[in-house]
């Protein structure tokens, strides 16, 4: 793993990053089509189970937090209400703000 550069995040690796990138891409697709599949879910998890650096899990908590927010706080037997939209769109904030902290 590379664990080079001069950000603040330059102790995370690039094989995390991109999985946490993966993770969020993915999140943001089950939003906008409102659809989880068990594959994605035992990616997740997985990715939960590995190690990782006391710095990487800074961003696995955040990650954690959003993923447990969608499962939990999704209301998935009506898609268009007022509570998803809400949390649909602090979530997308969350995952933008994962996202620019992994390329500062």
């Amino acid at each position: 793993m590379d664990r080079g550069g001069n950000g603040r995040n330059s102790n995370l690796g690039n094989d995390f990053k991109e999985e946490v990138l993966f993770i969020i891409d993915s999140l943001n697709s089950c939003i906008n089509n409102f659809g989880f599949s068990e594959r994605l879910r035992k990616e997740i998890d997985a990715f939960f189970e590995r190690d990782h650096t006391k710095q990487e899990e800074e961003t696995e908590k955040k990650i954690a937090s959003i993923y447990m927010a969608f499962l939990g706080k999704t209301n998935f037997k009506i898609q268009n209400t007022a509570t998803n939209k809400e949390l649909f769109n602090q979530l997308k904030k969350e995952m933008d703000e994962v996202r620019t902290s992994l390329i500062e």
